[in-house]
């Protein structure tokens, strides 16, 4: 099993759009699942697998993939980051808008990424949808995190919920 956390401030809609698409997509492989503030997050001694960050990364370890903002990582190094994924507006992030047209979106990923499970993902479009309740970094974010999950791309946007997810039973790590 693999361990996923996500800092992002509170009502963490990021954790609880990643957790209904995992449900749908009904792969024992995932949980324990952690969301905390941006501010509180500690991995508690063990690495997690993955590591979703919205804001500035947290002092601590990162996860064996980190998925974070371009702008954020740049501002200082990130030791132990073995596998990151950037989302922005830059031509150096890893995941971001090559196309924005309300919340029809195309996310291009810009270098091969290696999942969880070992699997190359090559460089590509995403055609999606944003959902409503989640802004373009938030979308960016869940996107990067399902495919550093081994979701298959093509899966992704019949997998990200229309509706804002209901509250699910979390811990924080």
């Amino acid at each position: 099993m693999w361990t996923i956390g996500v800092s992002e401030k509170e009502p963490y809609p990021v954790l609880h759009t990643l957790k209904r698409a995992l449900e749908a997509e009904g792969d024992g492989r995932f949980g324990p699942f952690g969301g905390a503030d941006a501010e509180n997050t500690s991995g508690g001694g063990t690495q997690t697998d993955l590591l979703l960050i919205l804001g500035a990364p947290p002092d601590g370890s990162l996860g064996r993939i980190t998925v974070l903002s371009g702008r954020e990582a740049a501002r200082r190094p990130l030791p132990g980051a073995e596998g990151l994924i950037t989302y922005g507006l830059s031509q150096k992030d890893t995941l971001t808008v090559s196309s924005a047209v309300d919340r029809d979106l195309a996310l291009a990923l810009q270098r091969e990424i290696v999942d969880l499970r070992g699997r190359r993902v090559d460089r590509q479009e995403l055609l999606l949808r944003r959902p409503p309740y989640l802004g373009l970094e938030q979308t960016m974010a869940c996107v990067g995190g399902l495919l550093a999950l081994g979701i298959p791309p093509e899966d992704i946007p019949a997998i990200l919920p229309a509706q804002r997810p209901s509250r699910l039973k979390m811990f924080a790590p």
